[in-house]
């Protein structure tokens, strides 16, 4: 074999090899790693790849799998990291030397969510952070647990920093506020067995407000030296402190009116002169229902433990059970006139429990009712004689302009009525409609061109009034607000990113899609992935909301060279649809084989040569034997 040939083979190998090794990487494909851009499909081995990528940008969401990441992650873009349960999805420093924090936020409007984080460097002198803040605006830490760490969470030089619905226990200090931090918003956390849960350490750090937090058993809660703000005033009240041992026999703004509210009737001096004026004589918690078109927020206050909170939209009832093992409970909680319209009968165990109205602002009603301590459970009903159900007596509520409305009441009252329908928005009153008498007990359907209301030719959102009275006691009345959508412009479909990529999936790959889609009135009701193989018909998939406006759905593996079409559908509540056909794109891929047809013709080249070879040695063998 001469130079040249050896020469010509040894590069032909080297790069078959190296082809192998590219088609090894792209087989080999993302879509199993834990930790997901949901932007643009791709996803990484860690936190770090994921921000560090440059396919992720400013706006972007990070969603991070179940699973213990041992890292220091560095946020630098503007993004939202989320993971996927706060319990389950855990970042940990491994109590290291150099687990100095857990993450380091330096971009604005940063938001991190769902995390537990834990063990950063224990020498006390190293002021290690599971969270360090530094020198940004607008960042937003929610519903993750902080622990074992020397700093929980650093703001540093940082305004309008907000952390919301934590748990931070076991930490050296909490929160530490540092170099000119102010504006900061603390709600909704409960700081637990902490030295020091909060910690403003220089003058300039001021105009903070933390309210609705739980202080157990920490030696110092606060630590201060600039004006900040304890509580949120009447009644929406301050923190829980476990120290306090103020009573509550009176309520109101001043405390001074007879009967409890679960609010102590004398401040609570936290250090200097800073107090808390109306400190909590339970834990504070917050639930999110949503009811048709809207999400309500109902809070409480109480001194026993609280689980199994739900809400029947049927119905209109709040239901949830409480424990205690000694004592009175008692529980202070806020209700949206939007989930339940006052009065109210309320129930502990199916027996009627007196309650007390606290304050009425015309949007919620706060109310307080005490109890033995032991297991119960508590519901929560309207007990107006005139009970106007919502949002189901709205059909529809997303439509289109000129569509008529129907209302449907269904009210329990043995008298004659009068009902008013009124139609506003944002800066008028639209139209009504009035009904005298002919009501009776049960329900009444009105479905009528007067409600083709002028003002509905626009787009937007429009309230509905529903107002049933009694003729012969006007003071019996129950008024319910509703929302009713005009929509008809269909869904915006935005970015689509595939993994793996079109040229790069092979026969046992399953490919994942992600798109972003929008809609800003009604809303979406569905997102729909079609997909058809070589000449078959066409194949829909229901695609999943991941979070925000991403949507994604997986087409599965199909066998070499077989050719695959999709595209994507949005439809909004409004039936406004839109495609990515219609749009002027449709998605195209075909499946490749294990080793692409380039690859196979150089290793057949490489056959081909070393064949060539040997024959050629063999040819020189025979001539020398001949000579």
């Amino acid at each position: 074999m001469d130079k040249k040939t050896i020469v010509i083979m040894g590069l032909l190998v080297l790069l078959s090899g190296a082809m192998f090794a590219s088609t090894s990487i792209l087989h080999v494909n993302a879509q199993n790693f834990p930790v997901h851009n949901l932007n643009t499909g791709l996803s990484y081995a860690s936190i770090q790849n994921a921000i560090n990528a440059p396919q992720t940008l400013n706006g972007h969401t990070i969603l991070v799998d179940p699973g213990t990441y041992p890292e220091q992650v560095v946020v630098n873009k503007t993004l939202t990291v989320v993971g996927a349960n706060a319990e389950t999805t855990i970042v940990d420093g491994l109590n290291l030397s150099t687990s100095t924090f857990l993450f380091r936020i330096g971009a604005n409007e940063t938001v991190i969510e769902n995390f537990t984080l834990r063990n950063t460097n224990q020498n006390p002198f190293s002021f290690s952070p599971a969270i360090d803040i530094f020198k940004v605006e607008n960042v937003t830490v929610k519903n993750s647990i902080i622990t074992n760490a020397v700093i929980g969470i650093r703001i540093q030089n940082s305004s309008f920093v907000t952390v919301a619905d934590c748990r931070i226990h076991a930490i050296s200090t909490g929160i530490n506020f540092q170099q000119v931090s102010h504006n900061d918003t603390i709600i909704g956390n409960t700081f637990e067995t902490n030295p020091t849960a909060l910690n403003f350490a220089d003058l300039e750090g001021k105009f903070s407000r933390v309210f609705h937090n739980n202080f157990v058993n920490n030696i110092n809660d606060v630590f201060l030296v600039a004006p900040n703000y304890l509580d949120d005033g009447y009644p929406n009240g301050g923190n829980y402190w476990s120290k306090y041992t103020g009573l509550d026999l009176a309520h109101g703004p001043s405390q001074n009116e007879s009967g409890s509210d679960g609010i102590g009737d004398t401040s609570y001096n936290v250090i200097g002169s800073l107090d808390d004026n109306y400190p909590l004589m339970g834990n504070f918690s917050d639930f999110s229902i949503s009811s048709g078109v809207k999400t309500y927020e109902v809070d409480m206050t109480s001194n026993s433990t609280i689980s199994g909170f739900e809400f029947s939209a049927t119905s209109r009832t709040i239901q949830f059970s409480v424990f205690g093992t000694s004592g009175m409970g008692f529980c202070g909680i806020s209700i949206p006139y939007g989930l339940i319209f006052p009065p109210y009968n309320v129930t502990v165990d199916g027996a009627q429990s007196p309650y007390s109205d606290l304050y009425d602002n015309g949007t919620f009603r706060w109310v307080y009712f005490a109890y033995n301590h032991t297991q119960h459970t508590v519901m929560i009903q309207s007990a107006a004689s005139i009970r106007v159900q919502s949002p189901t007596e709205l059909s529809p509520a997303y439509m289109h302009p000129g569509a008529t409305l129907t209302v449907t009441i269904v009210y329990t009252e043995a008298s004659a009525l009068n009902l008013t329908i009124e139609v506003f928005n944002a800066t008028s009153i639209i139209s009504n409609l009035t009904v005298t008498g002919g009501l009776q007990n049960g329900t009444a359907v009105l479905r009528s061109d007067v409600l083709l209301f002028e003002g509905w030719v626009a787009e937007g959102f429009y309230g509905v009034n529903v107002t049933l009275f009694n003729t012969a006691d006007l003071s019996r009345q129950a008024t319910e607000a509703n929302s009713v959508v005009v929509d008809v412009t269909a869904p915006t479909i935005g970015d689509v990113s595939q993994n793996p990529p079109g040229s790069s999936v092979h026969a046992d790959n399953a490919v994942m899609v992600n798109v972003e889609v929008t809609d800003a009135l009604s809303g979406l009701k569905q997102v729909t992935l079609s997909y058809i193989i070589d000449d078959g018909s066409w194949t829909n998939v229901a695609m999943t909301n991941l979070a925000g406006g991403i949507y994604s759905a997986t087409i599965p593996s199909f066998a070499y060279n077989t050719s695959v079409t999709y595209v994507i559908t949005a439809e909004d509540n409004a039936n406004n649809a839109v495609t990515t056909q219609d749009l002027g794109y449709m998605f195209h891929y075909r499946v490749i084989p294990e080793f692409p047809t380039l690859l196979i013709l150089l290793v057949i080249m490489v056959g081909t040569l070393s064949a060539v070879a040997v024959h050629r040695k063999t040819l020189f063998r025979r001539r020398s034997t001949c000579a």
